[in-house]
């Protein structure tokens, strides 16, 4: 049992180790938000009317109406900015 007790030891101190090292490389790697305010002043709109934040941010995902108003306006080269 001594045995099993100090392998399962070892096993969950690297665990927890690699887990605190993979959230240290995401938090470190991941970039801000490169929603632009000048939408939703153009518009009226918070950012959360086509973002699925309500911060904005393509990094959270559109949501259906922000997929349609992108194929729309910018993706058509109508943006306001």
């Amino acid at each position: 049992m001594k045995i099993v007790a100090k392998y399962s030891l070892r096993v969950c101190a690297l665990v927890t180790v690699v887990t605190i090292l993979a959230g240290a490389a995401v938090s470190l790697t991941t970039a801000p938000a490169l929603a632009k305010k000048c939408f939703a002043e153009a518009t009226g709109y918070p950012c959360k009317k086509c973002h699925n934040s309500p911060s904005g941010g393509k990094e959270e995902g559109w949501n259906a109406y922000g997929e349609k108003y992108k194929k729309k306006v910018v993706e058509a080269g109508k943006a306001p900015c």
